[in-house]
């Protein structure tokens, strides 16, 4: 949750997030237990630095609370359309090059 409340006070300053690595981290090992978030434990060390590990513990928090939920897709939509748009990559995010099959993908693919 520290992550969350620490990436929410980047958005509600208006300070850059996209690129930013973060000093308030996810720790990869503590989401073991949490099956739809595993792939997080094996990510390497600038995807749990960057905006893409916040983004799937999101994106598993609003599933939980509504399934039915649209902010994925809105965010998916978001990264495949301005991030090239920008002449950015989304690795700058830390996202990883296979994220379209990972859990917080999965919109993107369908």
């Amino acid at each position: 949750m520290q992550v969350l409340n620490y990436i929410r006070n980047i958005c509600a300053h208006h300070s850059r997030l996209w690129n930013r690595n973060l000093t308030v981290q996810l720790a990869p090992k503590h989401l073991t237990a949490i099956r739809k978030l595993v792939h997080l434990r094996a990510s390497s060390p600038s995807t749990t630095a960057r905006l893409f590990s916040a983004l799937c513990v999101l994106d598993y928090l609003m599933t939980s609370i509504d399934p039915a939920h649209t902010w994925t897709g809105a965010v998916c939509e978001l990264i495949t359309d301005r991030v090239p748009a920008c002449v950015r990559s989304v690795g700058e995010m830390g996202f990883p090059t296979e994220w379209s099959t990972l859990l917080f993908g999965r919109i993107a693919n369908d």
